[in-house]
C-alpha cells in the first residue's frame, strides 16, 4: 500500500487510518458497554494494529 502510494504520488503527506472490525460490531447490536470481551478485544486490536503498522511503514 505504501509503496504503491509513493510510486503514484511521489510521497505521503497525510496518513488517514480508517480501519475497524465492523463485522463483529454489526453482529453485536448493543451498546458498547454490553459487548462481550472477545468482541471488544477484536475491535481494539484491529484499530490499534492498523494504526501502528501504517505509521511504522510510512
Amino acid at each position: 500500500m505504501v509503496k504503491s502510494a509513493v510510486e503514484y504520488y511521489g510521497r505521503i503527506d497525510i496518513l488517514w487510518n480508517n480501519a475497524a472490525a465492523t463485522e463483529s460490531c454489526n453482529v453485536q447490536d448493543r451498546p458498547m458497554h454490553l459487548l462481550p470481551e472477545p468482541v471488544w478485544d477484536q475491535m481494539i486490536a484491529a484499530s490499534s494494529e492498523s494504526l501502528y503498522f501504517c505509521c511504522k511503514y510510512v
